[in-house]
């Protein structure tokens, strides 16, 4: 047994207790950025619908393919992209199904083919469904289109035209510019069938639900492979400026399922012989789901010469300030451009420089302020009246 003496040495010998120290407080963990938090947060959806939907399409839409456009095709004319994209260097994009509606002789057909010229040019596969055996050979070429390059699907019936859709979505490939001239040559094959048996009932109903599930799938084409659609109808006249839902060929859906429409319609022959022009057609956008529509412009066609690529250029370029007009005079910069719209027009497309320069202030304004013009804004009451009747 340790002694008094032992025990209070040991307790002299014994560590003290150290001091409590506050405890340091923990660093707070530095926030991650925001796009940080987006990232994977549908990861788990994603992967589920990926195991359960087959087939479907499901992205982050900032990564979507589908949601996103990157390719345009531009128009024969700077004022038609401007109509339809709202700058003067584009024109129709991809993923999209446009709509060339108007009387006979406006254009149609020739538009739908510099169309596809276009977009042969930017790498897509031109293939034009022709249901009224009226865009030929011949036809194709002298506009310059390389009909070694396009695939060419004649049929009137609906059956048949649906089925060479079909075909085109097996392939799953992308890039197409479908063409259909035009929809109201599309009958359903019933038609024939009952004729045989000596029926000859008209069923309108029957032939626009057809066309209509037509719509449906070539839309799903141009969406999931990356395509671009054209097709063209003819409408029964109307008291208004705008084609409606009861006068349009082949029903209401001709007018629902485009993303853009562009209604053709011939200029009166004082403003054709104004232009100098054998032939000008009006171009009203009255349906765009990418650039706001109620938007007018012109083709200017030379039979001689073809298409005036800068119809309507210098009024707006006058219009922004950008080339200034004095009595009959017309200059640029302190430079004078010529007597008349029409000197001054030829002095700006023989001039590289000037024209170039012209046409890209033009398009610097278009994209931060836009344009519009006097008949633009007479259109929009009948756009909007246009708009309530397809809700």
């Amino acid at each position: 047994m340790a002694t008094t003496s032992e025990i209070k040495v040991i307790a002299k010998t014994k560590a003290k207790p150290k001091a409590k120290t506050k405890a340091k407080p923990k660093a707070k963990p530095k926030a991650k950025p925001i796009e940080n938090k987006t990232v994977g947060m549908f990861d788990d959806l994603k992967a589920k619908i990926a195991k359960k939907v087959k087939g479907v399409h499901c992205s982050v839409m900032s990564e979507s393919d589908i949601a996103n456009v990157d390719t345009w095709i531009p128009l024969p004319t700077f004022d038609l992209n401007r109509i339809s994209s709202g700058e003067l260097y584009r024109g129709l994009p991809e993923k999209s199904l446009t709509l060339l509606v108007g009387k006979e002789h406006t254009f149609k057909s020739s538009l739908a083919v510099l169309t596809a010229i276009s977009a042969l040019k930017q790498g897509f596969k031109p293939v034009i469904i022709d249901t009224e055996g009226g865009i030929t050979k011949d036809f194709a070429a002298r506009w310059g289109l390389d009909t070694d390059k396009c695939l060419y699907i004649y049929s009137p019936w609906a059956e048949e035209i649906k089925g060479s859709l079909a075909q085109i979505k097996e392939t799953q490939e992308k890039n197409y510019c479908i063409i259909i001239d035009s929809i109201g040559g599309i009958d359903k094959m019933k038609s024939y069938n009952d004729a045989l048996g000596g029926e000859y009932k008209q069923d309108m109903g029957g032939n626009a639900r057809i066309i209509k599930s037509t719509l449906k799938l070539l839309v799903n084409i141009i969406k999931s492979q990356s395509s671009i659609g054209v097709i063209t109808s003819h409408f029964y006249s109307s008291s208004g400026l705008i084609p409606m839902p009861d006068s349009v060929v082949g029903g209401q859906a001709v007018l629902l399922q485009p993303d853009i429409i562009l209604y053709l319609k011939k200029a009166g022959k004082k403003d054709t012989e104004q232009v100098g022009s054998d032939k000008l057609i009006n171009v009203h956008a009255i349906k765009n789901r990418f650039y706001p529509s109620a938007k007018s412009g012109q083709i200017s066609i030379d039979y001689e010469n073809g298409i005036d690529k800068m119809i309507g250029m210098l009024d707006i370029a006058i219009e922004m300030g950008i080339v200034e007009k004095s009595g009959s005079w017309y200059s640029y910069e302190n430079e004078r451009l010529g007597q008349g719209i029409a000197n001054a027009l030829q002095f700006v497309t023989g001039s590289d420089n000037i024209r170039n320069d012209i046409l890209n202030k033009i398009n610097e304004k278009l994209k931060t302020t836009g344009y519009s013009s006097a008949f633009d804004e007479d259109m929009k009451e009948q756009v909007a009246k246009l708009e309530a009747d397809l809700m």
